[in-house]
């Protein structure tokens, strides 16, 4: 039986609570938890951008905990994708994305061209694409796929 590819592209941030941050995008945790499924029957990549900084490195430990390929994400200057949670008296969280983050700048490469073309499912949400060059990115490696490509 064949290997499957799948992807898990877009932003990767983390939620800032109160009482501390934790892992997340829906890129993100969609690689995670397929990779988990999947175990060795699968290759589970992530594609996205991370900054040089330390929730940059944070995520990539998470992401190989969860047996992730991260050979795809790429590094930049901008800071890695956080938003920030606050809670309200009664506990209803309010949201703030930080703009302007790492994966609104992930960029075209022929890496991603050859992921795209053996890609066999592909998961991307919106928030990834809110940035024009992410946008452009995203919509490249999806028309890249195959016709049969979930």
């Amino acid at each position: 039986m064949k290997q499957q590819t799948i992807v898990g592209l877009g932003e990767v941030l983390w939620d800032v609570f109160p009482d501390g941050a934790r892992f997340g995008g829906a890129p993100s945790n969609f690689a995670c938890s397929a990779a988990e499924l999947a175990g060795s029957s699968s290759d589970v990549f992530l594609v996205s951008a991370l900054g040089r900084d330390d929730l940059g490195e944070q995520a990539l430990t998470c992401l190989a905990e969860h047996r992730v390929n991260t050979t795809c994400v790429q590094r930049n200057e901008r800071e890695t994708g956080q938003v920030l949670v606050e809670l309200d008296a009664a506990g209803v969280a309010s949201y703030r994305f930080a703009t302007n983050s790492a994966w609104d700048h992930l960029a075209w490469s022929p890496a991603l061209e050859r992921l795209a073309t053996t890609c066999d499912a592909v998961c991307f949400g919106t928030l990834g694409q809110r940035g024009e060059v992410s946008r452009a990115t995203i919509e490249q490696f999806v028309a890249a796929t195959s016709p049969a490509s979930l």
